[in-house]
């Protein structure tokens, strides 16, 4: 039975789908490639890997037409899921965001990104941690190229106060809080939603940040 995945970049694709018609046309099976490894690659569920379209082009003899295809197989900054909001990102002039159980990404410390992709499931490999933690921190620019986007971001006390949020992390939203409105910092009861803000001096706020971090158990 075929698969489909769409999400998956169209290249992957493309290119395990001519695996499969090679593999079959020489009458080679998947065990005689690499079994398991070779599914997901013609299910466009992995990318295809230079070295093996190498090998698979030796033995299916396919003289140089699978090979050709690793210099067009690129990793994928963003999750499939995210790369159309990625791309409508980087264009964007406003932005809102609301989040009730992270930090969001465009205000993550290196820590705390690095914390959340490398406890993914499943388990992503080295590589691609760090390509994506990259990725994540790229995102950032936004927050300061010109001309300048109009950011709103509104966090849920529990995003506050989630396992990898530390001090470097709180001081670096306060860095940017501040550099968006450098008088006060705006700061709502969780358990009063229809209460008025509290307008906090950035010294009373900073202060307020490095006690707390202190506290943490």
């Amino acid at each position: 039975m075929s698969v489909q995945n769409p999400q998956q970049p169209g290249t992957w694709r493309y290119c395990g789908n001519q695996l499969l018609r090679w593999r079959t046309q020489s009458g080679m099976s998947r065990e005689e490639l690499a079994a398991a490894t070779i599914k997901a690659m013609e299910q466009g569920v992995r990318m295809p890997t230079p070295r093996l379209l190498e090998q698979a082009d030796d033995l299916l003899q396919a003289n140089g037409k699978l090979s050709a295809a690793k210099d067009y197989l690129k990793r994928e900054k963003f999750p499939p899921r995210a790369q159309d909001f990625m791309d409508r990102e980087v264009e964007a002039i406003s932005l809102w965001s609301y989040e009730v159980a992270l930090i969001p990404g465009l205000l993550q410390t290196e820590a705390y990104a690095r914390a959340l992709i490398g406890n993914h499931s499943p388990p992503l490999d080295d590589e691609t941690v760090e390509e994506r933690v990259t990725a994540r921190l790229e995102r950032q620019s936004l927050l300061t190229r010109k001309p300048l986007a109009a950011l709103n971001f509104v966090l849920y006390e529990a995003a506050l106060r989630g396992p990898h949020v530390d001090k470097e992390q709180l001081l670096h939203m306060l860095e940017h809080e501040v550099a968006a409105c450098p008088s006060t910092v705006h700061v709502r009861d969780s358990k009063l939603t229809d209460s008025p803000e509290l307008a906090l001096p950035v010294p009373a706020w900073s202060a307020f940040v490095q006690y707390a971090a202190t506290r943490r158990s």
